[in-house]
C-alpha cells in the first residue's frame, strides 16, 4: 500500500507540470490617438520701427514671420490676442494665412481681446503659414519703446 501512494504522488506532480505548459499566449493591445494641437511661431521676437511720419498721414512699419500648426481635431479656429492694449495713437494689424481647407480672416486689428485669424480649421499638419504685422502710428504716438506679446490659440468653433 505504501508503494501505491508514492506512485500516485508522482503522477500528480508530472500531470501538474504539463497542465500549465503552453505553446502560445495572447495579449490584448488597446490603441488611441488623443486629440492634440501644436501651434508655433518661427520668430520669438520681431522689431517694428517707424522712422518718420509723412505729412498728413501715418507712419508705417511691417514685419513678416510664419507659423506652423499640427492639429488632429475638427471644427477649430485660430485666434490671436495681445497681452495688453496698444499705446494711444498706435495700431497693430495682422494678416495671417490660413492652413489648407481653412478660411483666413484677412487683416484684423490686434487687441487684448482674442480675434479670429483662421476659421474652419480641420486636421492639418502645415508649416510656413505667413504672418504679416503692420504697425501704424500718428504724430501723437509716444516715442517711448514698448513691447507687446501676441498669443495664438487654437479653440473649438
Amino acid at each position: 500500500m505504501k508503494h501505491r501512494i508514492i506512485k500516485a504522488l508522482v503522477l500528480v506532480a508530472v500531470g501538474s507540470s504539463t497542465a500549465f505548459a503552453a505553446d502560445s499566449a495572447i495579449q490584448r493591445l488597446n490603441f488611441q490617438v488623443r486629440p492634440f494641437v501644436d501651434i508655433q511661431v518661427a520668430d520669438q521676437s520681431l522689431a517694428l520701427i517707424i522712422d518718420s511720419i509723412p505729412l498728413g498721414g501715418e507712419g508705417k512699419a511691417t514685419a513678416k514671420s510664419t507659423y506652423s500648426l499640427v492639429n488632429n481635431k475638427v471644427n477649430q479656429k485660430v485666434t490671436a490676442s495681445l497681452d495688453s492694449r496698444m499705446p494711444e495713437a498706435t495700431l497693430l494689424v495682422l494678416d495671417a494665412a490660413a492652413p489648407n481647407g481653412a478660411v483666413a480672416a484677412g487683416d484684423v486689428v490686434l487687441t487684448e481681446k482674442a480675434v479670429d485669424i483662421a476659421t474652419k480649421v480641420n486636421q492639418v499638419n502645415e508649416a510656413g503659414l505667413n504672418l504679416e504685422y503692420t504697425f501704424t502710428a500718428t504724430e501723437k504716438a509716444s516715442t517711448e519703446p514698448f513691447v507687446r506679446t501676441v498669443t495664438y490659440t487654437v479653440v473649438e468653433m
